[in-house]
């Protein structure tokens, strides 16, 4: 999906997200399921050439089938912040040990598939959960770098990026 588009912001739109925005739903749906696995490992192999902030999107109730295995490979040296997506839907909110645990266990198998994270959060882009937290920790570490917003289909990229402009735009 190229990224041709700016929205109000600035920032890049995704061709998926413009048709989503234009209620073309099956369009948008057409779009994500004729993704040429090779071509998406070379729109994600030019980050290696960058420098910059990867944010690598995983849903908490499909870690293993959402987990890009080649994503180290793809960004390069590039630092990459984990984000869990859907914790919410497999732990209760005030209990912060299951998700404490849960999160070291979604760090620890990514470093089992060669993925070494600078830093784990568990994000809601729905109820915003964990988001200013997040925009706050790479807007620290990118320092003036892109931020990159990766992830397999459906883990919840644009809702994720949706929240976090509006934390940005404020």
């Amino acid at each position: 999906l190229a990224y041709e588009k700016r929205d109000v912001t600035g920032a890049h739109r995704c061709g998926r997200c413009e048709m989503l925005d234009r209620g073309e739903f099956l369009g948008a749906l057409r779009a994500v399921q004729e993704i040429d696995p090779v071509v998406f490992r070379n729109q994600l192999g030019k980050l290696r050439a960058m420098r910059c902030v990867v944010v690598k999107v995983v849903d908490a109730l499909d870690f293993e089938g959402s987990f890009v295995s080649e994503i180290r490979d793809l960004v390069g040296k590039n630092p990459v912040v984990l984000a869990v997506t859907k914790l919410d839907l497999l732990v209760r909110p005030n209990d912060s040990t299951a998700r404490k645990n849960l999160l070291h266990w979604f760090k620890l198998r990514a470093k089992m598939k060669g993925l070494r994270c600078i830093e784990i959060f568990h994000v809601s882009g729905r109820s915003g959960v964990g988001v200013y937290p997040l925009a706050k920790y790479i807007f620290y570490k990118a320092r003036g770098q892109n931020i990159f917003v990766v992830g397999s289909a459906n883990v919840g990229k644009s809702t994720l990026v949706n929240a976090l402009k509006d934390v940005f735009v404020r």
